[in-house]
């Protein structure tokens, strides 16, 4: 439990971290430094299966195999939670309205196929041997070490220049992005709305500061009136710069926006952005797709099923996460998220009552072909919506200001459930026997009806037509 939770907690750190730096360093930079950590945290696993002690250079160098493949696992869960805000966030903010669905979905995809391959891989027919699970761990260094010598491919994010002020900038990554000139309509159209929807976020945090200023000047012994401090960008008299009604985006750019708490209480489209990610994607764990995915086999062994249905269970499931995902990417942007999203989350509980079904009678001769079925029924309605929706929906919904803030605090959540359902599992398992997944199922009729009443459509809208109906709601 421990091996596989600690990949949660690093998540979790990692998360957390990507809010100021990707910011800071901007969404590029900082998915390429996310990807040398995976290449470090895929070597720090691999080499936990080298002797304890060896002679180098006439150095004995000695070290704790579980401890090095633990350090591996929490390395590489922070490189993954850092990877899971800024790729959602990058791809919704590069993408074309028409288009974000489907390339939102794509990541769910790769990541789909990510874990088929490794499943099928760690078969003992593949590198699930002695002799070849280093190199099984070992494997994530590759794809990472191609994306960092194909980075010359990645353009930087238009709207992350466009909150740090750099026009010009987000303009020609526009540009090149769109493969358009520069004076075409739609490229202009669209850079007029990501400023405008800028200019509004700072409009609103020029009037919170001065209505801050004002508190201020209130109470202060400085002895000049607010008009004579409030002249443009000039002193208030007590050291502090208050900004005027004209200044230009470039100079409110350099404001750093209040603290997204704050905002909650103040802005109706962060507050429900935030009530509705951070809902789905608890929900996304809690679900219970996560354990299907790390101990079903250990589950289904301690009901009774053979090692034969075990194995048809791991395979299907993972095989079924990606035929999901791909018909997901050809409906995301036909049906919309909403549709995919409830019909996704009653499918998942319908098979967690069927799986909860063939666990409690395995030697029935219905059981084994059930428990298949429901299983890869339960991750393919999983990969249907509820898995793909809830990563899309941060990139989409949050203010430009907020948004990688925002996306951080619903990847937390994210993390921070699954490390729970998955610690506790077991132990549940053993308490409710073939009822472990019925407070799963349970869960998922409670977000079926949080879904309905709550989560709006955004399909074929633009981010800041999303954020003006937010904020309106």
């Amino acid at each position: 439990s421990l091996i596989v939770s600690i990949f949660m907690l690093g998540a979790l750190l990692g998360c957390n971290a990507t809010t100021a730096l990707t910011d800071r360093w901007g969404r590029k930079t900082y998915l390429l430094w996310v990807t040398a950590v995976f290449f470090v945290g895929a070597l720090l696993e691999a080499a936990s299966a080298l002797p304890e002690c060896a002679v180098a250079g006439g150095w004995l160098v000695c070290f704790d195999r579980v401890l090095l493949l633990l350090l591996g696992r929490l390395v590489s869960g922070i490189a993954c939670g850092g990877a899971a805000v800024v790729v959602p966030l990058y791809l919704g903010e590069v993408s074309p309205a028409h288009l974000r669905g489907a390339l939102g979905t794509a990541n769910q995809l790769a990541l789909g196929l990510g874990m088929l391959a490794a499943q099928l891989l760690g078969l003992p027919a593949g590198l699930g041997t002695l002799q070849g699970w280093p190199v099984l761990l070992g494997l994530p260094a590759l794809p990472a070490l191609l994306q960092l010598l194909f980075q010359p491919l990645l353009l930087e994010s238009p709207r992350w220049y466009v909150v740090m002020g750099n026009d010009i900038m987000a303009e020609e990554m526009l540009v090149q992005l769109r493969d358009r000139p520069p004076d075409d309509l739609e490229v202009q159209e669209e850079l007029y709305c990501m400023l405008e929807a800028a200019r509004r976020g700072h409009d609103l945090l020029q009037i919170q500061l001065e209505r801050s200023l004002t508190r201020a000047s209130s109470h202060s012994s400085c002895g000049s009136n607010l008009g004579a401090q409030s002249q443009a960008m000039g002193a208030t008299g007590c050291g502090s710069a208050l900004p005027a009604a004209h200044m230009s985006l470039d100079d409110v750019a350099q404001l750093r926006a209040p603290p997204i708490w704050q905002a909650v209480a103040t802005q109706p489209a962060v507050r429900r952005a935030l009530l509705i990610t951070v809902s789905l994607t608890a929900l996304q764990q809690l679900s219970g797709v996560a354990n299907l995915f790390n101990f079903s086999s250990t589950y289904l062994l301690a009901r009774g099923f053979s090692d034969a249905t075990c194995a048809s269970v791991a395979v299907a499931v993972h095989a079924s996460n990606v035929c999901a995902t791909l018909l997901t990417a050809l409906l995301m942007d036909y049906l919309g998220r909403r549709r995919l999203l409830l019909a996704s989350t009653f499918g998942a509980a319908a098979c967690a009552a069927l799986l909860t079904l063939a666990a409690a009678s395995p030697l029935e001769p219905w059981a084994p072909p059930l428990c298949i079925a429901a299983a890869a029924g339960f991750v393919g309605s999983f990969a249907l919506g509820l898995g793909p929706v809830a990563l899309l929906l941060p990139a989409e919904v949050f203010p430009a200001a907020y948004r990688s803030t925002g996306a951080a605090l619903a990847s937390s959540v994210h993390w921070t459930a699954q490390f729970a359902t998955t610690f506790v599992f077991l132990l549940q398992a053993e308490r409710l026997g073939a009822a472990a997944f019925v407070p799963h199922a349970a869960l998922l009729l409670f977000g079926l009806v949080f879904a309905a009443v709550h989560v709006p459509e955004t399909r074929g809208k633009s981010l800041d037509q999303i954020e003006k109906e937010l904020s309106r709601s």
